[in-house]
């Protein structure tokens, strides 16, 4: 849990899913399904499982999470549980700043990381992606990113879409994902 953030502070219904997240942790019967299925929680608490997606996907998401160490500094991590009003979601890639470090030790995020990233999925909805980018800033995100299957970036802040990233200004707007990581 964050720094200082007990679950006081939380809303009721923060608090609830956050314990309900607990629970869902230590279930032996869920720990089966841990390594073939990315699990999130809906607003109810229940567990919402979907399969892992492909490598593509994952290694778009470790490529963009590590660009953003190379010019933030800080802390990036993939796959990462963040609590929203909506339940428990898992962002594809995330940064924080280094004074926030310590919060990767957590199940999940109370507060969102100042960067939550969205990558593209055959199976995502346009809905989807637009819910689970208000439930990323209404949890503090300062700017939440999405990569588009064509590797095009799209950053968005609270005030909607903006033409380049203002935490990293510097993040291309399209991706080569076929080069490797040290020719960029």
């Amino acid at each position: 849990m964050c720094p200082g953030m007990s679950t006081a502070t939380l809303s009721a219904k923060k608090a609830y899913l956050l314990e309900r997240w607990k629970e869902i942790l230590v279930d032996p019967e869920l720990d089966q399904y841990d390594d073939n299925y990315c699990i999130e929680t809906d607003a109810d608490g229940h567990v919402i499982m979907s399969p892992r997606p492909p490598n593509s996907h994952n290694r778009k998401a470790y490529v963009i999470a590590r660009m953003l160490e190379e010019r933030l500094g800080g802390c990036a991590s993939t796959e990462t549980r963040i609590l929203t009003e909506a339940g428990v979601k898992a962002a594809d890639a995330i940064w924080l700043s280094i004074n926030r470090r310590d919060e990767l030790q957590e199940d999940v995020f109370v507060q969102a990381p100042e960067i939550c990233i969205e990558v593209l999925s055959p199976s995502n909805t346009r809905a989807e992606v637009e819910q689970k980018r208000a439930l990323y800033l209404a949890a503090g995100a300062r700017e939440v990113w999405v990569c588009d299957r064509s590797s095009e970036m799209s950053f968005f802040d609270s005030t909607g879409q903006l033409e380049r990233s203002k935490l990293c200004p510097n993040f291309p707007t399209r991706l080569d994902f076929k080069s490797p990581p040290s020719a960029r």
